[in-house]
């Protein structure tokens, strides 16, 4: 059985899109999804709880709107989740979100539990983010050249840690999924207590435009989630390769990541001829 992995991400969880990724997943019965973000921005923390299953296009997603959810801290502050819409919880702020804090998210459906805990990263600031507009050799394009911005997001590692980041961005308010990376996910494991310029060119953007940057630091979890993600959205579009679902952090059974993550953001209008 093909199964439809959906990656929703709603604005206030990771991202402002919803994504549909044609998996070939380690499981012929569908599965529950759970994808969870923890952040201390505003209206970005949340759950969705979704299934898996042979097809699911935009407009009939398999959202599971009967589900208990529950956010809980080690001091014994306990959060039910509120249903806003189906499939889609989001606490109340009966727990004290706090950066360094290590927290617990439960999932009841039916007979089955699921239950994941992350600690939630300090927010790693944005130094500075620099762009130029340039061209190269494009098939198809005039001339056989194509314009593209070429971004820099400069961001200093603590070094005291080791730490896992993401870098997210948005043209024009919808999230930008590299064609060629994937999810944007890497370690300081080369530059580790220094500044780092990350570093990508970007095809579909133009003058005019606004690009949101972020700078995620997230945990070593998030980061193998997104990691094992990508390796198997390859494989697929590759035509090859044994299915296998991606590493997650939820324990009994389910699909996805809870991911508690530090946040800052940059937004920008590109501009001919100038940097921000």
């Amino acid at each position: 059985m093909k199964n439809v992995f959906i990656l929703i991400f709603a604005s206030f969880f990771f991202f402002s899109c919803q994504e549909e990724i044609d998996l070939k997943l380690d499981s012929a019965a569908p599965r529950i999804v759970i994808e969870a973000g923890l952040t201390l921005a505003p209206y970005r923390s949340g759950v969705i709880v979704s299934r898996t299953g042979d097809f699911y296009a935009y407009d009939h997603m398999d959202l599971v709107p009967d589900a208990e959810v529950y956010l809980s801290d080690t001091y014994g502050n306990m959060d039910t989740m509120v249903m806003v819409s189906d499939g889609v919880y989001v606490p109340t702020g009966a727990v004290p979100l706090v950066a360094g804090e290590r927290y617990d998210l439960k999932v009841l459906k039916g007979d089955s539990v699921f239950t994941a805990s992350s600690y939630l990263p300090v927010s790693v600031p944005i130094d500075s983010v620099v762009y130029h507009i340039d061209t190269i050799e494009g098939p198809g394009a005039p001339g056989g050249k194509r314009t593209y911005v070429g971004l820099n997001c400069y961001f200093t590692d603590d070094g005291d840690y080791q730490d896992y980041y993401q870098i997210a961005l948005y043209i024009n308010g919808k999230f930008y999924r590299n064609p060629f990376a994937g999810y944007m996910v890497f370690d300081d494991e080369m530059f580790n207590g220094i500044q780092f310029p990350f570093e990508i060119r970007l095809l579909d953007i133009s003058v005019g435009d606004t690009l949101g940057v972020e700078l995620q630091h997230i945990t070593k979890e998030t980061f193998d989630y997104f990691r094992t993600l990508n390796n198997i959205v390859s494989r697929r579009m590759g035509g090859g390769g044994t299915p296998y679902n991606p590493l997650s952090n939820i324990q009994g059974g389910a699909l996805g990541v809870f991911s508690a993550y530090g946040l800052d953001g940059r937004t920008l209008i590109i501009q001919a001829g100038k940097n921000p």
